[in-house]
């Protein structure tokens, strides 16, 4: 199995368990669904009590103990750009060549300007298990067809490791 860390902060974010996607070079999407909270039977409470909790989690969300981050466009603009720059940092530490760091720089800003600026308010943002400020923020949208959701996760900031 392959799980994928923050390089940021070594927050395990997401597994090949789950169907990835690799857009443009840039980017991972990965589709996701919703459960009820309590769906693992394993979990369940004993048949005389009932769980009145229904509410619905998601399952990526939920087996990374990844945590809600809240912030508006202008914070997430700041904070993009030096995760970014923080990126860079410790892509030239792994020696990746110039050429990668360059489609990852020129990839990426465009992905946000294209893509994530345009429609903000659609997307609810995810970080780590550390909620570290300085790590990667997931972004979690639905598709087109307004029931499929799905996590953006940005490519050159995970770290592949085997288990």
């Amino acid at each position: 199995m392959i799980i994928y860390k923050d390089i940021v902060t070594g927050d395990e974010m997401i597994s090949d368990s789950f169907k990835i996607q690799d857009i443009n070079e840039v980017v991972f999407e990965v589709d996701c669904t919703l459960m009820e909270k309590n769906a693992n039977p394993e979990l369940e409470i004993g048949d005389d009590e009932e769980d009145e909790d229904t509410s619905k989690i998601n399952n990526i969300a939920n087996s990374f103990s990844l945590q809600r981050a809240n912030c508006n466009k202008e914070s997430y603009l700041r904070y993009i750009k030096g995760y970014f720059r923080v990126v860079v940092e410790k892509l030239k530490k792994k020696n990746t060549s110039e050429e990668e760091i360059q489609t990852f720089q020129k990839g990426a800003s465009a992905y946000v300007k294209e893509q994530i600026l345009p429609h903000f308010d659609d997307f609810k943002l995810y970080t780590g298990a550390a909620m570290d400020p300085e790590g990667m923020l997931a972004l979690l949208r639905y598709r087109e067809e307004g029931v499929t959701p799905y996590f953006t996760f940005w490519k050159h900031g995970l770290e592949r490791m085997e288990v």
